[in-house]
């Protein structure tokens, strides 16, 4: 049974979608584009954040989860090689596996599956219909494959769920409380992206409990240590048998929690900005109704001069950006390389020693463009979108300082839809590119390493071929790395700088038809044209109360 504060908020978001629905409505009337209202609408039924769990293989992150569902849904024996993510949220029972963009369903009584591995499953989706989960409906817990299985998982995670991601579950086993070099590389990460990390230890009753205290004392001093915050917190469970849970529960309704004010915050400004278009297109009409055919064609070439006028000023701003983007990339470049030669002794020791340095050369990369992509992209960035902001300034038919206000709004609603997630994105895109070509590039200098250290029997001699093999797969690495980052960096302007022009036409169209409209109700009986008046009148009280609802 829903609390009263499930039930009101569920009544709020009920109001949201009806009141979309009647903007969708009253643009369609008026011939205006509603197709981003439904492709919002759309979107409302799906949305939800991520709350990856992750942790090394074998920590019991499956065994937590189904104990979390109350059902095994998931596999627990696994291998590295058979481990592959896997999306569980609140639905009607069905279960999918994706690969190379194909989707075979399964039934509930099918589960756990059995036989999937990284060649055939890029990841499960299962949609589970339990009381739980019908608590956090917004919330997609997402099991991932232990991160000393592979680079590409590792980049995987990070990747492909960080940008929507709300918070990490980070699982650790009491019989090895330690951080292995790839957790703490991901906390280094998230850190940088200000995620939260809740942190769940696994198999407490082996320990007593002065030594589970003091296991728990010390990986939240770890965790805690490498996030630079005040509190983790921390819920210690089994990993067999009866587990008791309700701690992790507790965890995952917080971000139920953090996940409703979100989707609250960002559909109510859809909402406020959709109706503002539709406010727009109605007082044009109304205030420009007694012009004559030639004073609107007048109002047309104002109108389109004033486009254009934005247009050169954005393009003008576009090229400016375009320098400090190259300023950008090189300063991510120099960095990237200024931390793997800081590291070379380190992996000179590990080549010399036939240590796998993956692990620790993609941990290098990623750090220091997360790091760098946060310090010199994203200052630039919020500064590009601000003075893209400040030069959009478009006439509308309102008191000059209502056309302030909407001209405001216009320009902050482009900062809000492209800058937020900047940095996340941007490391998506560039993220998973990595991997596969440091890995080739590492393996085939090790590979040539190994060859010569074979034959090589003083000790110093082989030292100084380990030092030379590790500056080869730095300066490959570094330049491997600075070739993706930039591919990833122009690719996320390019989109940047179109979605803008995009956001202005959009506004442009919105003006146009309401001078065209005006010229057709030119033709009108005097009666005719004060019903279609009234008309427009009375929409323009009903999106204006729309617009009045406010933020729960």
């Amino acid at each position: 049974m829903k609390s009263y504060s499930e039930e009101n908020n569920m009544q709020y978001k009920d109001e949201i979608r009806k009141n979309m629905q009647i903007i969708a409505e009253i643009k369609e009337k008026y011939g205006l584009d509603s197709s981003d209202i439904k492709r919002h609408l759309e979107e409302m039924e799906e949305f939800r954040v991520t709350s990856p769990v992750i942790g090394n293989f074998s920590t019991g992150k499956s065994s937590l989860i189904n104990a979390i569902l109350e059902k095994s849904l998931l596999s627990v024996d696994i291998t590295p090689e058979t481990a592959v993510p896997t999306e569980i949220y609140y639905g009607k029972n069905r279960a999918y596996q994706h690969f190379g963009g194909k989707i075979k369903e399964y039934g509930m009584e099918e589960l756990p599956l059995k036989d999937l591995n990284v060649r055939n499953t890029d990841f499960v989706r299962i949609e589970y219909e339990c009381d739980f989960l019908r608590e956090i409906p917004t919330v997609k817990i997402v099991d991932l494959p232990g991160f000393d299985t592979s680079i590409e998982l590792h980049n995987k995670a990070i990747d492909q769920y960080l940008p929507n991601s709300l918070a990490y579950l980070l699982v650790v086993s009491s019989d090895e409380p330690v951080l292995k070099e790839s957790i703490a590389d991901l906390l280094k990460e998230l850190k940088i992206h200000k995620i939260p990390v809740y942190l769940i230890i696994t198999k407490c009753k082996r320990l007593s409990q002065d030594d589970l205290m003091a296991c728990k004392n010390l990986l939240q001093s770890l965790v805690k240590g490498i996030l630079e915050v005040d509190e983790v917190k921390c819920a210690c469970v089994e990993s067999v048998g009866n587990i008791q849970v309700e701690e992790v529960k507790e965890f995952l309704r917080e971000i139920q929690q953090k996940t409703a004010e979100i989707f609250d915050y960002k559909y109510l400004q859809i909402l406020r900005k959709s109706a503002k278009f539709v406010e727009v297109y109605i007082l044009d009409r109304i205030d420009k109704k007694d012009l004559s055919t030639s004073e609107l064609e007048q109002e047309k070439e104002k109108l389109e001069k004033e486009i254009q006028d934005a247009m050169n000023r954005i393009d003008k701003e576009m090229q400016g950006f375009d320098s400090q983007t190259d300023e950008c990339i090189e300063a991510v470049k120099d960095r990237i390389r200024k931390d793997l030669e800081e590291a070379l002794d380190v992996i000179a020791v590990l080549v010399r020693n036939g240590n796998d340095i993956s692990e620790r050369v993609n941990g290098i990369v990623r750090n220091a463009v997360a790091i760098s992509v946060k310090a010199e992209f994203e200052p630039r960035l919020h500064k590009y979108m601000q003075n893209i902001s400040d030069v959009i300034q478009v006439d509308t038919p309102y008191s000059e300082e209502m056309r302030i206000q909407f001209n405001k709004m216009f320009g902050d609603n482009i900062i809000k839809s492209i800058f937020t997630t900047a940095a996340p994105i941007v490391m998506a895109a560039i993220g998973v590119a990595i991997a596969g070509p440091i890995l080739a590039v590492i393996g085939g200098i090790l590979g040539a390493f190994a060859d010569v250290a074979f034959n090589i029997t003083n000790e110093r001699k082989k030292e100084r071929q380990a030092k030379k093999a590790a500056k080869q797969i730095i300066e490959k690495v570094a330049e491997t790395a600075a070739e993706t980052v930039e591919l990833g960096i122009r690719e996320y302007v390019v989109n940047v700088n179109t979605e803008i022009k995009s956001k202005i036409l959009k506004h442009q169209r919105v003006l146009e038809k309401s001078l065209e409209d005006i010229k057709t109700m030119l033709d009108l009986e005097e009666y005719e044209k004060s019903q279609e008046i009234a008309k427009l009148e009375n929409d323009l009280q009903a999106i204006r109360k729309l617009m009045t609802i406010e933020e729960m």
